[in-house]
């Protein structure tokens, strides 16, 4: 009695239109490629957090039984950087953006909360998000450092809650080798910190001043500071 009880239960979900239609929110955002900056300074879609998740008020129940947390985020096309950047953690992210941009062009979702990381694997993400057609939304939740920095401001749409902390500082590295081979490495990390300068010229208004913090220090931005520095688009408060 108990099997044809939750057969019946599943064949009744199965045909029910919650589960035939589900629509990413990311669809409410259309891409007007001619409405964002060069520098994401004119974002476009959502106009808040609550827009960017939450298709409408009105939500049919899903079983208990059949709820997983991924495969949601997933058709709502959001994707987490939560931890270091490494070649693990990046190959999952481009993976996923490729994937989705397959799917459709609309907007994908990206939240950062990073410590930084690998700066090869840190570009890799930055190189598909920018060959990609779908538009990236970058938020940044907590504090964002080193090289997740430098993703965060290659979003076409840049936000940052107001209790986030953007950092950059110079890049970092240990060598152990003969001499020959560290100057070599050493002439090729000198050119690769060039390329993670160019980026944020790219996509921010950071001062000449701010360049030599970067370089002789660590450059720490309030949600404020960010914003005066185009370093993000808009402020996400409990008021949004």
């Amino acid at each position: 009695m108990v099997c044809k009880t939750i057969g019946f239960a599943l064949r009744k979900f199965e045909s029910s239109s919650a589960h035939q239609t589900y629509r990413p929110i990311a669809h409410l955002v259309e891409h007007h490629a001619d409405n964002v900056g060069v520098n994401g300074s004119k974002p476009f879609g959502p106009t808040n957090i609550k827009e960017s998740i939450m298709q409408n008020k009105k939500r049919k129940k899903v079983p208990l039984y059949d709820f997983d947390p991924k495969h949601v985020l997933h058709l709502h096309r959001q994707l987490f950087l939560f931890g270091a950047v490494t070649d693990a953690s990046a190959n999952y992210i481009k993976q996923n953006l490729i994937a989705f941009d397959i799917v459709s062009n609309q907007p994908i979702t990206l939240w950062l909360s990073s410590p930084g990381g690998s700066c090869s694997a840190g570009l890799s993400i930055i190189e598909v998000m920018q060959n990609i057609k779908s538009p990236v939304i970058t938020i940044i939740s907590s504090e964002v450092c080193s090289m997740a920095a430098s993703i965060s401001v290659c979003g076409d749409v840049r936000w940052i809650f107001s209790s986030g902390i953007w950092m950059q500082h110079s890049m970092a590295s240990g060598q152990s080798d003969y001499l020959n081979y560290l100057k070599d490495r050493t002439a090729f990390l000198v050119m690769y910190n060039e390329i993670l300068n160019k980026i944020m010229k790219d996509h921010t208004k950071l001062s000449e001043d701010d360049y030599k913090k970067i370089e002789h220090g660590e450059l720490w931005l309030t949600a404020e500071q960010a914003l005066e520095k185009g370093v993000v688009d808009k402020i996400v408060d409990n008021k949004n």
